[in-house]
């Protein structure tokens, strides 16, 4: 894991340590843990990607069989989940507008593809979601990271198909416009968003100084959605490593949580 973590940031390419398979579950040992084998080891998460090869050797030296996050900063990648439908998707999609160009492409640990692509000059894309309503399809953007190949998941290994011996190719301009669209949870009323599945991925970043209020509304439109407690808490907690610029602490987390659905419950929306 060392060697493969090295020569990505010998590339260019900052990383970070995530966690890894353990005993049939997550390395973090939480039964209920919202993203196994994939989440990262250290407390800022992906702020502090890194190419520092001192670095990377102290955490490999630490966590040995940790395995690799790749921020996608430098590359931007289109996320196939094939067990989400994304192979569907991706067939209506390339219909549509073409087959994806010969790119970096590795196989994900559950079997789908990352496809990888040099973004845009100039421009930040955020993360996303199932990107225009195409379910399973997922882009990884600005301060975003994917699961690097040479790591293992739960259910197997991350593998290059085609290796960044390949020529990087740009985003296609299809795809850049359909994330320029802008993907965002509006305000709706509460029977509508009943009906409505909230995806955390389709929120802006939330920058210090906003992460309570932020993480206060996405959590009051995750009950209000309809979800359980255990599962709007799992996603407010994946929500605040995957947006939050750094995270809070996660014992924050849980308290503003427990603040939104004691409301919530008052005011009659849980």
């Amino acid at each position: 894991m060392k060697n493969n973590a090295m020569a990505f940031a010998k590339a260019g390419l900052p990383v970070i340590p995530l966690h890894h398979p353990y005993h049939g579950g997550c390395s973090c040992g939480r039964p209920s843990c919202h993203s196994p084998a994939k989440h990262p080891l250290v407390s800022r998460g992906i702020h502090e990607a890194t190419t520092e090869l001192e670095t990377i050797d102290r955490w490999w030296t630490q966590w040995p069989h940790a395995n690799i996050g790749m921020q996608t900063n430098r590359v931007c990648v289109l996320d196939v989940d094939f067990h989400k439908g994304g192979d569907k998707s991706l067939r209506i999609l390339q219909a549509k507008y073409g087959d994806i160009p010969k790119t970096w492409c590795s196989v994900t640990g559950s079997g789908g593809r990352h496809f990888f692509f040099r973004p845009p000059k100039d421009e930040i894309l955020k993360n996303a979601v199932n990107v225009a309503k195409y379910e399973g399809i997922d882009f990884r953007g600005h301060n975003g990271y994917i699961v690097a190949p040479g790591s293992d998941g739960m259910n197997g290994p991350y593998r290059w198909i085609n290796p960044p011996s390949t020529p990087l190719a740009p985003i296609p301009a299809w795809l850049l416009s359909l994330l320029r669209q802008g993907i965002r949870v509006r305000q709706i009323n509460r029977d509508k968003l009943k009906r409505t599945e909230i995806d955390i991925g389709k929120q802006a970043a939330i920058p210090e100084g906003q992460r309570n209020d932020g993480l206060a509304r996405l959590a009051g439109i995750l009950i209000a959605s309809g979800e359980d407690e255990s599962s709007s808490l799992i996603k407010l907690h994946a929500a605040n490593m995957m947006l939050c610029q750094p995270p809070l602490d996660e014992r924050e987390v849980n308290a503003i949580h427990a603040s939104i659905l004691k409301c919530e419950r008052r005011n009659g929306g849980g």
